[in-house]
């Protein structure tokens, strides 16, 4: 069993790859081929935890990761995406939303702002309207500061006038 301690930053399984004698597969393919173990454990309060789906294994932040390896000279990777995008990436995941919901019709890009009243210290929040069939209403997101791959986004419903729950962007 190889143990690997993430230290720095947080990343999802997608930017992980296993890399043997110059050859790379993902996980899920390392799994397959034979090279490790199809479930990575991760070291949480004094006991080994399991992820079922390998594909869907977040790396976080100062936690103890095992993988079994089958095969001599199999190294992890992991590739920790950078966070200079993250008003871009809230505006696409806001609209990514709206366009769940046919009742929207047009963006007002005048009306976007971000970091409200402080909403939340450990997220943060942006908000922008949109023109829908009942009238103009809101979309919210908000980021976790210290792991900025987690997101949620809330619409607020024009015809209850109440906001529905926050949905984790995946």
């Amino acid at each position: 069993m190889d143990i690997y301690n993430t230290k720095l930053q947080c990343a999802p399984s997608s930017t992980a790859f296993i890399e043997r004698y110059g050859n790379r597969y993902s996980l899920r393919k390392a799994a397959n081929v034979g090279w490790i173990y199809g479930r990575v454990y991760r070291y949480v309060n004094n006991a080994w935890q399991h992820y079922p789906d390998i594909s869907k294994v977040f790396f976080e932040k100062g936690i103890q990761y095992a993988i079994y390896t089958y095969t001599d000279a199999a190294t992890l990777h992991i590739f920790v995406p950078r966070d200079i995008y993250r008003a871009d990436r809230a505006r696409s995941d806001m609209l990514q939303a709206a366009r769940q919901d046919s009742r929207f019709l047009s963006i007002m890009t005048k009306d976007y702002s971000e970091n409200i009243d402080n909403w939340f210290a450990a997220y943060d929040l942006r908000m922008v309207s949109f023109n829908t069939t009942s009238g103009i209403t809101s979309v919210a997101h908000a980021t976790y500061k210290s792991n900025p791959l987690i997101r949620y986004t809330a619409i607020f419903d024009p015809n209850t006038l109440k906001w529905r729950n926050w949905v984790r962007v995946d």
